[in-house]
């Protein structure tokens, strides 16, 4: 459960250092990354039982939990090098971290899916190309509530 937290946690942080000007209302970005890096893993979970119906039936929904869990725990790296770069080249640059963070993990995730059983396509790739899409819709979202002057 910790781990969890503390994943949901790093996505708060990552979506404030990639998308705050360092106003005041900034800091409201911290819950919505919370909630959309819930919502990310929580789809990526769905997708991935849908498509290692053998992993599913054979030992349940836990393998595919822990598979998305300890590939994502390899977030916090980059919320450190994101805080880095703010303090370092100003608000807002850490969208590269938040990006790279995302692609990476989900690599990482269908790696550890592949260990516990899953398909080369079904194990590798479905989380390589969702955590991709995600990283490119998340910045353009970024993109958007930068351009906007909201936060």
């Amino acid at each position: 459960m910790a781990k969890r937290i503390l994943i949901y946690l790093c996505f708060g942080i990552l979506f404030f250092l990639s998308s705050s000007s360092g106003k005041l209302l900034g800091y409201l970005l911290i819950p919505v990354g919370f909630a959309v890096g819930m919502g990310l893993l929580f789809l990526l979970k769905i997708i991935l039982k849908l498509f290692n119906g053998k992993i599913v039936q054979k030992s349940g929904n836990l393998p595919i939990e822990t598979s998305v869990y300890d590939g994502f725990i390899l977030i916090f790296p980059f919320v450190i090098f994101a805080f880095l770069a703010v303090k370092l080249f100003g608000p807002g640059s850490g969208l590269p971290f938040m990006s790279a963070g995302l692609t990476i993990c989900g690599g990482l995730t269908g790696m550890e899916l592949m260990k516990k059983g899953g398909g080369k396509f079904s194990g590798m790739i479905i989380p390589s190309l969702f955590s991709m899409a995600s990283s490119s819709l998340l910045s353009f979202l970024i993109t958007l509530i930068k351009q906007g002057g909201i936060f």
